[in-house]
């Protein structure tokens, strides 16, 4: 039996219990943007398309207890299901392996990373479908691959891809909230906020994204996170590329792109380790590169640098083509965000199939260090998507990346070269 005493302290613990709860909820969420996003809002959590394991979800079996997008189609909560555990312990309570750090390069598999159980097509508990950027957003309609999985291990010989494990190691020394356990996938994706911009690919409020630097909110839903809002200045222009085979269609506009620069920049404005390479990739600085805010360089079609011109959409092919607008690029004009396929040619990271309307054929099939009449035409097949090129006065191009690189300015003839 309890006591007076006992029953009067306990009154006041409860209490002093509800008093601090109700002050708890009464406090202002300072999270920015966290609290206006809900997981049901986002592509995991949606009762329509959401996550669904198919031995416990009741879309997919009769028997099941849990409907789509419901934490316990990726987390063990109470460690096992009906004295079934799929997986050991883990820091996340997830299903099956997190991220493999033992995989420091592709191919990967379903068992290296939980993001490719349904990333994959087909996959073993929920397939879904994605294409690469240039298909999504560019209306490519060529050979590629439909699920991350198959990006990341695109052939023949060598892709081009972002490495998971050097993503890894990147994001634990750099960003407090990722952790040894983390998987690399949320370095770019926070899967409880993540939404399916594959299905409006001109509607920037459903973003996929969030930035390394700001993992609590998605990135691009908001028109100060857009790149209008990055060229807001007058002296910059975002032109979007045609669309694939098209002259009067274009890309999602300013208005509907998020802003990429900023969020790759989260990371290449540093010098990244790259296991491919096995050196650092160049820092990014967008601010005075050519393709970025850097001025652009005049006078292309005058001696001595009679080298080329702009194309279309970015010169109309009738004004003077030394006085086009100061066109700023967002990092997907050129680069696919996950991988693509560049034959045994390495150094060309991550450039996209299909770039201005054009398909990089050249780039796909051609192999390192064959040069055709003093040119390599891996290198352009990319820059000949907006640059009409000219005779060098060397006589040859060759490679275009051994003078023309992001931050490069090297010397040629006496005069200084235009490069990016």
């Amino acid at each position: 039996m309890f006591t007076l005493p006992y029953l009067f302290h306990n009154k006041r613990l409860i209490f002093l219990s509800l008093t601090i709860l109700a002050l708890i909820l009464a406090l202002p969420i300072t999270a920015s943007r966290a609290a206006d996003t809900k997981y049901s809002d986002s592509a995991h959590g949606s009762l329509d398309i959401g996550v669904c394991r198919p031995d416990i979800c009741t879309a997919a079996t009769p028997n099941g207890d849990y409907a789509k997008g419901n934490c316990a189609n990726c987390h063990e909560l109470h460690a096992s299901i009906e004295g079934v555990e799929p997986a050991t312990p883990s820091p996340f309570t997830l299903f099956t392996t997190n991220f493999d750090i033992a995989y420091t390069g592709n191919p990967y598999d379903e068992a290296t990373n939980i993001c490719f159980t349904c990333h994959n097509s087909p996959a073993s508990i929920q397939t879904v479908t994605n294409n690469d950027y240039a298909t999504t957003f560019g209306d490519y309609t060529g050979p590629s691959a439909n699920s991350i999985l198959a990006m990341f291990n695109q052939t023949p010989a060598d892709p081009s891809y972002h490495n998971l494990y050097d993503i890894w190691v990147y994001a634990k020394n750099n960003f407090t909230w990722f952790k040894e356990s983390s998987n690399p996938c949320v370095a770019c994706h926070n899967p409880h906020l993540a939404k399916r911009n594959n299905s409006d690919p001109t509607n920037p409020t459903l973003t996929s994204i969030s930035r390394p630097t700001d993992h609590e909110n998605l990135w691009g839903d908001d028109d100060n996170e857009r790149m209008s809002a990055f060229v807001s200045s007058s002296a910059y222009t975002y032109q979007p590329p045609y669309r694939y085979q098209s002259t009067t269609t274009f890309e999602p506009t300013a208005e509907q792109t998020p802003d990429y620069v900023t969020f790759c920049l989260d990371c290449h404005q540093n010098q990244v380790y790259s296991t491919a390479l096995g050196g650092n990739l160049k820092a990014i600085n967008w601010d005075s590169d050519i393709h970025g805010k850097g001025v652009r360089y005049n006078n292309l079609a005058g001696s001595p640098q009679d080298f080329g011109y702009v194309k279309p959409p970015y010169w109309d092919g009738v004004s003077n083509p030394d006085t086009p607008a100061n066109y700023v690029l967002s990092c997907v004009n050129c680069h696919e965000p996950h991988a693509t396929v560049l034959a045994q040619k390495i150094g060309i990271n991550l450039i996209r199939k299909e770039i201005n309307g054009w398909y990089n054929s050249l780039v796909e099939n051609c192999n390192i260090g064959v040069i055709d009449n003093g040119n390599d035409w891996c290198e352009r097949g990319v820059c000949e998507k907006c640059h009409a090129t000219y005779e060098h006065q060397s006589g040859k191009i060759g490679g275009c990346f051994g003078c023309h690189g992001h931050g490069l300015s090297v010397g040629g003839g006496g005069s200084a070269m235009k490069t990016f």
